[in-house]
């Protein structure tokens, strides 16, 4: 299965699982709101809740899917990236007169297979952008379901407490929640650093239709103005828009002032 392929697939199944979650914990609600109901009535509320619990958990498996394959990817491109640029860039002799440097036709060769390797990673890092922005939209949903969980619960307590029902209720996965607060906490691990004179920072831009967010660094100087910036991208590493304004600082030559 492609990296394209499973990104239509999980996108299908996170908004599903949102959509039903969403209007499922809504409609609780609006039943606890006013006044509680029979104990029955509650029993069954709970269950329900604790089957968008269980939903919400199964997320757990699906965020180790998609870090099992980005993580491994956000090491790896970056120096492959600046190998390939460095490369093209290094003057190679040809072979004129001959037996001195290299035959023009192996040159070509190697050109034009670095031309592919780099078409092949380009392709790369659009489907990593992909599984990156799948990524945070999962975060999103997460965040958006625990906000009315949290509001149901309460409730639901409540409710407990006047009926006289016993026990508590089932929690949501510390292992998840800790996943969530890790990934959240990697967007933020490389925010105005220095380099060369330079001023870097990674900005967030929302794109209000997808509710995915995507982002962009940029280089500023000593003024604090942005002298250069990368192309709004969906990736979930900073550290990756980072080292590529890095390496257009560098292979550009540029100076801070």
């Amino acid at each position: 299965m492609s990296l394209t392929s499973l990104s239509q697939i999980l996108i299908k199944k996170v908004a599903t699982l949102k959509d039903r979650a969403l209007s499922t914990i809504s409609s609780e609600i609006a039943k606890l709101k006013d006044k509680c109901p029979t104990q029955p009535q509650l029993l069954q509320i709970i269950n329900t809740r604790n089957q968008i619990v269980n939903s919400l958990n199964s997320l757990k498996t699906t965020i180790n899917t998609i870090r099992s394959i980005v993580n491994p990817l956000d090491i790896i491109i970056p120096p492959l990236k600046t190998a390939i640029s460095v490369i093209k860039l290094l003057p190679i002799p040809t072979s004129a007169p001959p037996g001195i440097g290299i035959p023009i036709g192996v040159i070509t060769t190697a050109s034009d297979g670095l031309e592919v390797a780099k078409t092949l990673l380009k392709q790369t890092e659009v489907q990593l952008d992909s599984l990156d922005s799948i990524l945070d939209y999962i975060i999103s949903t997460i965040d958006q379901i625990l906000a009315q969980l949290e509001l149901l619960d309460i409730l639901i307590n409540k409710c407990k407490n006047e009926l006289g029902i016993a026990g508590s209720l089932p929690s949501v996965d510390t292992e998840l929640l800790s996943q969530v607060q890790e990934i959240k906490n990697s967007k933020q691990n490389v925010v105005d650093l220095a380099y060369k004179g330079f001023t870097f920072e990674v900005i967030e831009e929302e794109n209000l239709d997808l509710s995915i967010t995507r982002r962009y660094a940029v280089a500023k100087n000593s003024q604090g103005i942005i002298l250069l910036k990368t192309t709004p991208s969906f990736t979930n590493n900073p550290k990756i828009l980072i080292e590529e304004l890095k390496f257009l600082i560098d292979s550009k030559g540029l100076i801070a002032n």
